[in-house]
């Protein structure tokens, strides 16, 4: 076999004759392998390759395009010892040059279009070459697009509401072909297709507006740039009027004198709308003059404009006031006991408006919204009553009478705190009210006939201490309350109980009670519990002044009772327990030492049956018998 190597680091050859063509001029070391079936032997050779020095010219060009007009540059080579002399350019349209490096331009077409183009140059010894052929791509030149733009302001016809007039001048330059349509971009939202356009911006500020035009190729161009809308505006009037007098009684006639002050020029009219309604009353700078009839508020209002069509506004608050009506009543009876029923008649008279509501307060927390009420009072006292009248204006006028209405206690003899019941607690009052005097009912007497004075005591709290009437309260109205002792009675509302153990205010009418206490006597039972009760507020030991029994406490009961009983004076005791058949049934106390007093036994029952029972009581010559039940 054989393995050619020619030396130019190219590919190697295995056939026994090959042909190389060398690419460069040069000297190369090449060699030779020959293998046969017993080995291998190489031989090494320099071969020299000279340069092929030849006349013939080699075409080229080169070429910049600026749209449709495209520059070509000659770099053609011109051969060994040899001058090209002509040139023959194929611009591929149809036009051809003999320039060695010609600028060509092309029609216009109606999209990118590529040209193939070729050069034939031929030197002076008659040789000539060809180029290979470029493929040139042209197309229209598009169109340039701008504007410029001018600001002015307008003012709404509504009022002094200021828009910025910006109008945009186009001036944007064509390509190849006339540009055919704008579209404008105002950057707030709003277009146009104008080619001159004209916007209205509602505020001031920076603004990105947008041109982009195309031409009638379809080739288009945009210009963006930025304005700031802002345009310095003019001093607006300044609305004002007096009006004189701002509020009256109606009807009110009221003088309205313009007092606006200019902006940067005079102002050229006045709208004057003096009631409100939205509707022209005047023009014109006046003075003015409106009468208002009817009762309310209103609101005046002027409106001003001047020769730049800038405006302002000034309104101003009108008061009518109505004729407030004016309150008045009467009442039947205005004095009496309680419970006391009155009979109130409205007389108020209306001002301008009708009458239409009425508050009265009675003085004793009840109120009412009738015109012509009636109210019961149920507790004595004088009382204040007030009327509140309102019309339709909601004017109002106010009447009060004070110390009208005279509530005069009804009072039951002896039952001295009108609890309704007389006990020992009514012996308190009259310490407290001791000696006061106040007026005298129609009838001073003991008797349960309730009956009432010409006015109510002062406090009204002593009128009940006043146990017989007599105007007077001392000793003497102690024998009302022992002759209606237990009496009771239902109209107690109005109560002055006092409390038993208001230490304070008893201390302070200690003398008081004690001078009761030593003005009871007798032994019956209310005495007795007059007494026992002073004595427990006094700190007076007490000793009965007779022997006593009470009834036991609870009863029935179960299983617990307790046996009260009283001492004169010492004694041994024996309590006994019978049953209903007379039976003695247990003995509790058994000839027991006690001192003179009230002492009290508590029985535990837990071992008798239900029943009526029997408890006696002896002490010396003394016995007194009780029943009791026991009730399980």
């Amino acid at each position: 076999g054989w393995l050619w190597n020619f030396g130019d680091g190219t590919t190697t050859s295995t056939e026994q004759n090959p042909f190389h063509t060398y690419a460069e001029a040069g000297t190369y070391t090449v060699s030779l392998t020959v293998t046969n079936e017993y080995g291998s032997d190489s031989v090494t050779q320099s071969i020299t390759v000279e340069a092929n020095v030849t006349q013939n010219p080699v075409a080229g060009f080169t070429y910049t395009a600026d749209y449709l007009e495209v520059t070509f540059t000659d770099i053609s080579e011109t051969g060994v010892g040899a001058t090209i002399t002509t040139w023959l350019w194929d611009f591929g349209d149809g036009d051809s040059s003999s320039v060695q490096s010609p600028v060509h331009t092309y029609g216009v077409p109606s999209y990118p279009y590529a040209y193939q183009v070729s050069l034939i140059v031929t030197n002076d010894v008659g040789l000539s070459d060809t180029s290979d052929t470029q493929s040139i791509t042209v197309e229209a030149r598009p169109p340039t697009a701008g504007f410029t733009y001018t600001m002015d302001y307008v003012v709404e016809e509504s009022g002094n509401d200021i828009d910025y007039e910006v109008t945009f001048t186009d001036t944007s330059v064509a390509g190849d072909t006339t540009i055919f349509s704008w579209h404008w971009d105002f950057g707030d939202g709003n277009t146009s297709t104008d080619t001159n356009a004209t916007h209205l911006y509602e505020n001031t500020g920076a603004r990105t507006v947008t041109l982009t035009v195309e031409d009638n190729f379809g080739l288009t161009d945009t210009y963006t740039e930025q304005i700031t809308v802002y345009v310095p505006l003019p001093s607006v009037p300044t609305a004002g009027f007096s009006a004189t007098p701002m509020s009256g009684d109606a009807p009110l006639t009221v003088v309205f004198t313009d007092s606006s002050v200019a902006g940067d020029t005079t102002i050229a009219s006045w709208s004057w709308d003096f009631d409100g309604d939205g509707i022209e009353n005047a023009n014109g700078a006046g003075p003015h003059t409106y009468t208002y009839t009817a009762p309310g508020t209103y609101q005046a209002s002027l409106f001003v404009t001047d020769a730049n069509g800038l405006s302002d506004t000034e309104t101003q608050g009108i008061e009518v006031l109505p004729v407030s009506p004016t309150a008045a009543f009467s009442a039947i009876p205005i004095s009496g006991s309680a419970p006391l029923e009155v009979q109130f008649t409205d007389e108020s008279t209306p001002g301008s408006g009708a009458i239409e509501s009425w508050l009265w307060d009675f003085g004793d927390g009840d109120s009412s919204s009738v015109q012509n009420p009636t109210h019961t009072y149920s507790a004595p006292g004088t009382y204040q009553v007030r009327l509140i009248v309102t019309d339709e204006y909601n004017s109002s006028d106010t009447l009060t009478k004070d110390e009208y209405i005279t509530v005069i206690p009804l009072v039951y003899p002896g039952d001295t705190d009108n609890n309704g019941v007389v006990n020992a607690s009514d012996v308190l009052p009259l310490g407290i009210h001791f000696y006061l005097t106040g007026p005298q009912r129609s009838t001073v007497s003991y008797n349960w006939s309730p009956s009432s004075p010409d006015s109510p005591w002062d406090p009204i709290a002593a009128t009940y201490a006043d146990a017989n009437g007599d105007g007077i309260i001392n000793e003497r109205d102690l024998f009302g309350i022992g002759v209606n002792w237990d009496t009771t009675h239902t109209n107690g509302s109005n109560k002055f109980v006092v409390d038993p153990s208001d230490s304070e205010l008893l201390t302070l009418h200690k003398p008081a009670l004690e001078k009761l206490y030593q003005a009871l006597g007798g032994d019956g039972e209310p005495t007795r519990q007059m007494k026992l009760l002073l004595e427990r507020i006094l700190g007076i030991e007490h000793i009965p002044d007779k022997f006593y029994l009470y009834q036991n406490y609870p009863n029935p009961f179960n299983p617990s009772t307790t046996i009260k009983f009283d001492l004169h004076d010492e004694e041994y005791v024996t309590l006994n327990i019978f049953d209903i058949g007379g039976k003695l049934v247990e003995t509790l106390l058994e000839n027991e030492y006690y001192t003179g007093g009230t002492h009290t036994f508590t029985l535990q029952a837990d071992h008798l049956s239900n029943g009526l029972y029997f408890y006696q009581i002896t002490a010396g010559k003394w016995q007194s018998t009780q029943k009791m039940i026991i009730l399980k």
